[in-house]
């Protein structure tokens, strides 16, 4: 402090102060003309000093002032306080407003007030501010806001800590000739006042200008369905699937371009059921791109963006960043977006732990997956550390899951896991591949559809009921993999599609065609090209033989010709004009086996066709 007052005056325009001896220090008789040049002063304190500090008469160009547990003298109400003429913002936290009393302040345009001292001060003369037009109060009693003059306010914040709606209601009666007075011109309103629906709703109806719209709130209880039906606009979005009767009345707030529901905690059981699609349903009833709704739980843990309600099956647009939950309602899913992208998740908020599908494009620790009992459907981004390693066999998901897509997995996530319910799943892996040594088999009993591209990760498959498979063969120990692991770990009798793709050899297309005797539809799809020979696998040599094979097929046999049950087969390639001479004959000499094959297409990469 020393140094600041030998070396910075005059040119000192900006000071910022946390702590009280450096405050005291600049205070001294000796040191005012080091406060002449201010035009900003932040002074944030822990605590309230303990002695007053006398600086506001030294303050003569400040314009932006913010003091928190300041502890100023009285003054007179003649003081000449310089300050007062040239102040544009001012935020007070447990500071005297004494000072204020009776006074003009002709440049001052916002001013948050919070647990002020010495308010009955501004009871007896009130404050004039000829320019603000952003104005927040904070305190038990909102009285004293009735004192405050200022013309038609833009923003206006009121918060007050009264605990029940007999005590809230008073508060809210007193600060509605503020609220009244700036109807045409109140764009932004941060409320936190615990009154009853009634009463907000008659404020509200008269705030047709009022864009932005923060509702601080205890919990659900605080608030109704039947309050926020009121939100919902009279004429429904025609492309939303919402159904439910327009109501005959202008919507509150028809203006409204932001709601945001901020509750300290959420209750469960009912009352997800009954608000969040009430919530849905005032984003469907207006047009998407002017009202977004914004829900936080245990704010300010988490933000999430509520959208309108869509059919019973929502796809997710890979260029969406953004984490998601859905919720199931009467009226379709509900989607709900996280819109903090750079924390941990961590669905502090109770309603979401009912989630039953979840897109997680952001970290998931143990404990946020935990908290999920109820998901069916989890999606996981591109990014590879979304999910935990070696997570404990005890995450509900193992027991409730459905639907498994993850871009981007590590294999110790699935290792040595069974997924109980799990039906369809898509992975993909990126990174190292599972260690077969270990013998860590991930156990999928009712899973029917897989799509996978790591052969290895498929080798630690159990699927005792895989009928559909997609997977790439490109892998350089195929054989030994396909017969030591996937022939042994996987029930291949049943397959009746497959999808292969990837730089995968033809012979070991071969092989695994020889271990598929219920295969109906097969997708050969581009990476290596296939000659006369593989074509003449289908189809042996002695038709007659051929054909008994086919008809007199057992499935725990392997067949003597290649998938003899096949319906569809489409293989896709570059240069086919070699491959469309052999078409003709392979159909041909198929159906001399009796062979049910109905469909094969030849789609060429170059001709788009």
């Amino acid at each position: 402090m020393t140094a600041i007052t030998t070396t910075s005056f005059p040119r000192l325009t900006r000071l910022v102060l946390s702590n009280s001896r450096a405050v005291l220090y600049l205070a001294q008789p000796t040191c005012p003309h080091y406060f002449f040049s201010l035009t900003t002063l932040t002074i944030k304190l822990s605590r309230r000093m303990e002695s007053p500090a006398d600086i506001l008469p030294h303050l003569q160009r400040l314009e932006y002032f913010e003091a928190q547990h300041l502890y100023l003298p009285i003054y007179p109400p003649d003081a000449s306080l310089p300050l007062i003429q040239t102040l544009s913002s001012l935020t007070l936290k447990s500071v005297s407003v004494q000072w204020m009393a009776g006074n003009v302040f002709p440049a001052l345009r916002r001013c948050p007030i919070t647990f002020p001292h010495h308010i009955d001060a501004i009871c007896v003369l009130p404050v004039t501010m000829l320019a603000c037009s952003y104005l927040a109060y904070d305190s038990n009693d909102l009285g004293p806001l009735r004192h405050f003059h200022h013309p038609p306010l833009h923003d206006l914040t009121v918060r007050s800590g009264q605990w029940n709606v007999r005590r809230g209601n008073p508060q809210f009666v007193i600060i509605c000739p503020t609220v009244l007075a700036s109807a045409q011109s109140l764009y932004i309103l941060d409320l936190e006042v615990k009154c009853s629906e009634q009463l907000l709703v008659l404020a509200l109806r008269h705030l047709q200008a009022l864009a932005y719209l923060d509702l601080r709130l205890v919990s659900p209880h605080a608030l109704s369905e039947t309050f926020f039906q009121g939100f919902v606009a009279t004429r429904s979005n025609v492309d939303s699937p919402c159904e439910r009767a327009a109501l005959p009345r202008l919507p509150l707030c028809a203006k409204l371009k932001r709601l945001v529901l901020k509750y300290r905690r959420w209750l469960r059981g009912a009352e997800r059921k009954e608000l969040i699609p009430v919530f849905s349903d005032i984003v469907s009833s207006r047009q998407p791109e002017d009202c977004t709704l914004v829900l936080g739980a245990d704010w300010p843990t988490e933000f999430w963006e509520v959208q309108g309600s869509v059919g019973s099956t929502y796809d997710v647009t890979d260029d969406n960043d953004r984490s998601e939950v859905w919720i199931s309602s009467p009226y379709g899913i509900i989607p709900l977006k996280w819109l903090d992208e750079w924390s941990l998740m961590s669905f502090t908020g109770v309603p979401f732990k009912e989630a039953e599908y979840l897109v997680a494009r952001h970290r998931l620790s143990i404990g946020c997956l935990s908290t999920l009992h109820n998901l069916v459907e989890l999606r996981i981004g591109d990014k590879q550390d979304i999910l935990p390693t070696a997570p404990p066999p005890s995450l509900p998901l193992f027991c409730t899951l459905r639907v498994l897509t993850a871009e981007n997995i590590n294999p110790s996530f699935l290792a040595g896991q069974t997924f109980h319910k799990l039906e369809r799943c898509r992975v993909s892996l990126r990174g190292v591949d599972p260690n077969l040594s270990q013998g860590q088999v991930t156990h999928m009993p009712v899973c029917t559809t897989l799509d996978i591209d790591d052969l290895t990760l498929l080798a630690t498959f159990k699927l005792p009921q895989i009928c559909e498979l997609c997977a790439s063969f490109d892998h350089p120990e195929f054989s030994v993999i396909w017969e030591t692991c996937i022939a042994v770990n996987v029930d291949l009798s049943g397959l009746e599609l497959l999808h292969v793709y990837g730089e995968y050899r033809q012979a070991d297309l071969i092989q695994a065609l020889r271990c598929l005797p219920a295969l109906k539809s097969l997708i050969v799809g581009y990476g290596s090209d296939l000659d006369a020979d593989f074509f003449g696998e289908f189809v042996p040599m002695h038709l007659n033989e051929t054909a008994v094979s086919i008809h007199s097929h057992d499935e725990g046999q392997i067949s003597a010709v290649l998938c003899p049950l096949l319906r569809t087969l489409l293989i896709e390639g570059r240069d086919f004009k070699q491959r469309l001479e052999l078409m003709p004959l392979f159909v041909t000499l198929r159906a001399a086996c009796g062979s049910p094959l109905e469909e094969f297409t030849l789609f060429d990469f170059e001709l788009g066709r």
